[in-house]
């Protein structure tokens, strides 16, 4: 009997032994792979490390787009204590829907999102409740200096600081710089013991961009574009100013605008950059390109007189006329006073294929290959495709 219990207990122990000795090599051997996965996860963390966008400045280093450091509030839901308390609270103090909120507080995760970027004062007043889960990261944000000023041409970022419009779209990838990251690693408590510099990478900032805008001629055009648009009730307006001698652009402006701090409120309409995104009929500017073509052509001379017909002139099938009726003038007040009558009779004299040549050096038709989203290159057609009367209406700014 006593042998018989000596035995069981031997047998008894050595299967726990066995036992022991099989599960340590299931955790070490079989899901060894498992478990360092698991540990390393739970003891390293890498921080993804955004970089700074890139400035934006005028012409002056004036600055249009900075960044500001802004808090992002979040939760750790499985933190949070009181969860219709803190919903509600979040809710009173950030306008946000209560069930949006309870909902996200409600989740089982470590990492919510509750609101991004919002300003500080609103940090500070969450603060003051001291809600247990609810947690601040600071985050950059964009600001626009000017709000409204050269809209169509810094256009702007999403929440995550992407380019959505204008140059901030176009330029990007050079605006918006690369994510760095750092290794940190923690212990059973979830708390940083460790920085390891040798697998961390610095963010490299973003480029800063400098335009060719002058800020006060861009502010004087936007103002007296909108003065003028509301004068004569005009749906839309846009204004280029350019340096004659290098072309850069000083100005460029479209009305409507919009706050580009608030852009989410504006309408879609009020985005699209008319000046280089629209076709229109440049009308009688256009006689100075049908002028240049006389003049270097030499089928007329500055001082070369033309009959203008009195104000009335019946050609190819229809009947132009001046604002103001003319006798004779010579060539350099047909252009001065815009006779179209002048105008015409002198492209007919150089001939359709000619005068198209000279709309083509001068570059209708074709982009201009300025740095803005958006641009289209005008119509221009070619001779073949022209009617019996267009040599009567190209030559005036009108079917281009």
């Amino acid at each position: 009997m006593y042998r018989t219990r000596q035995y069981f207990v031997f047998f008894a122990f050595m299967s726990i032994l066995l036992f022991l000795f099989a599960r340590l090599f299931c955790l070490q051997v079989i899901d060894y792979s498992k478990f360092s996965d698991m540990a390393s996860e739970q003891h390293n963390k890498i921080l993804k490390i955004e970089p700074r966008r890139g400035t934006i400045f005028d012409r002056f280093m004036e600055p249009l787009a900075i960044n500001l450091d802004a808090p992002s509030v979040y939760c750790d839901p499985r933190a949070v204590k009181d969860k219709e308390r803190t919903s509600g609270i979040l809710a009173e103090i950030l306008r946000m829907d209560r069930s949006v909120l309870l909902d996200r507080v409600s989740r089982d995760k470590a990492f919510v999102w509750i609101k991004r970027k919002v300003d500080p004062e609103t940090a500070e007043k969450i603060k003051k409740h001291d809600l247990s889960g609810i947690h601040f990261l600071t985050e950059s944000k964009r600001k626009y200096s000017n709000d409204n000023m050269a809209a169509h041409v810094i256009g702007f970022v999403g929440i995550d600081n992407d380019g959505l419009e204008g140059l901030e779209f176009l330029l990007d990838d050079k605006l918006k710089g690369k994510p760095g990251w750092r290794h940190l690693v923690r212990d059973a408590r979830m708390r940083t013991v460790l920085f390891n510099e040798e697998d961390s990478m610095p963010a490299q900032n973003g480029y800063n961009l400098v335009l060719t805008i002058d800020s006060v001629i861009q502010f004087i055009v936007e103002e007296e574009l909108q003065w003028m648009v509301d004068k004569f009730n005009a749906k839309r307006g846009s204004v280029i100013v350019m340096d004659p001698y290098s072309g850069r652009i000083l100005a460029l402006a479209n009305y409507p605008d919009y706050d580009l701090n608030k852009y989410f409120d504006a309408p879609r309409d009020f985005m699209k950059d008319s000046a280089v995104a629209s076709v229109y009929e440049p009308g009688s500017v256009f006689k100075i390109v049908t002028a240049s073509a006389a003049l270097n052509e030499e089928a007329v001379e500055m001082d070369t007189s033309i009959f203008c017909e009195n104000g009335e002139f019946r050609t190819r099938g229809r009947i132009l006329h001046d604002y103001h009726p003319y006798g004779r003038l010579i060539f350099t007040d047909v252009i001065v006073k815009s006779s179209n009558i002048g105008t015409v009779k002198v492209a007919q004299e150089l001939g359709k294929k000619t005068v198209y040549d000279y709309v083509e050096r001068f570059g209708f038709g074709r982009k201009t290959g300025i740095d803005l989203p958006g641009e289209v290159g005008g119509i221009s057609r070619h001779p073949s495709k022209w009617s019996r009367s267009d040599i009567t209406t190209i030559p005036i700014g009108q079917g281009i």
